[in-house]
């Protein structure tokens, strides 16, 4: 089965959350933050399963809190 990555834009105020300062200390602020992904369904689906926090049929969720709560968009292949 192919995967393929992803990158979704993070706005800036994810460097309020503590958990994100503790996991990234060398962030020099102002600077662009991304989360990066692979899947196995189009990164578009990926995207929105993120940003609208889709869940199992079990309730578990589908989503990173992050990517949910600071989600700027897909950002382009290069």
């Amino acid at each position: 089965m192919p995967y393929q990555l992803y990158v979704i834009g993070l706005k800036a105020e994810v460097h309020d959350v503590r958990k994100f300062r503790e996991a990234n200390p060398e962030y020099i602020e102002g600077s662009a933050c991304y989360y990066v992904g692979y899947t196995s369904k189009s990164p578009d689906i990926r995207s929105q399963q993120h940003r609208y926090a889709a869940r199992k049929a079990d309730g578990s969720p589908l989503f990173s809190r992050i990517a949910h709560r600071f989600h700027d968009g897909l950002r382009p292949r290069k």
